[in-house]
């Protein structure tokens, strides 16, 4: 042993025991063992992050403004589930998140007469909305009817394809989702809101 090594060997454990962990740490980052499509180190290395609400979209079940947990390991090695909300890369621009459910996979076909769901011909059960729809939109500190198109909507029979999900916000006439742009890709899934 060197001179003065004995003195100093706490530090030199503690040296190498923070460089062992971030070591770690950054090549969990890099690996990303959890396949999520979020940057966010919370994800890609711990496997779960906090989100909070921007919008209404998701009343009831996600209030406006409130936080919610969203978990990455529960996609690892499966794909969103119809029913599962989840947090995504906003398509059209993928720096943004957004949060939805899950209401049709890759090779089904959906549809929505006066809101209600059916997949592949066959009617599916919404237990998520709320039993009485929210009929009102605010936009810009205005409050604004809905109407009942915007709350009951009808999409004509739709294929999805493979590796791409459709999804809807559970409050349906305030929600921006892929009725307005579309469907959301396999690889920009980020995880699983933990309640579900």
């Amino acid at each position: 042993m060197l001179p003065g090594m004995a003195r100093n060997r706490p530090l030199l454990i503690a040296i190498v025991a923070i460089t062992a962990v971030v070591g770690v740490t950054v090549a969990m980052y890099v690996v990303n063992p959890f396949n999520t499509a979020s940057d966010d180190p919370r994800a890609r290395i711990l496997g779960y992050t906090l989100y909070r609400a921007p919008s209404r979209a998701m009343e009831p079940t996600i209030p406006a403004g409130s936080y919610f947990v969203v978990n990455a390991v529960a996609l690892r090695g499966r794909d969103p589930r119809v029913g599962e909300i989840v947090a995504f890369r906003f398509p059209p621009r993928p720096a943004t998140h957004y949060v939805s459910r899950v209401v049709a996979v890759g090779g089904s076909t959906l549809e929505l007469r006066k809101g209600e769901l059916y997949l592949n011909g066959e009617h599916v059960a919404q237990p998520w909305l709320p039993a009485e729809p929210i009929r009102t939109f605010e936009y810009e500190g205005t409050t604004m009817d809905l109407r009942e198109d915007d709350i009951y909507p009808d999409l004509s029979p739709l294929a999805v394809p493979r590796d791409h999900f459709f999804v809807l916000g559970d409050n349906r006439g305030n929600s921006s989702d892929s009725r307005v742009w579309g469907f959301v890709p396999r690889k920009n899934m980020i995880g699983v809101h933990s309640a579900d």
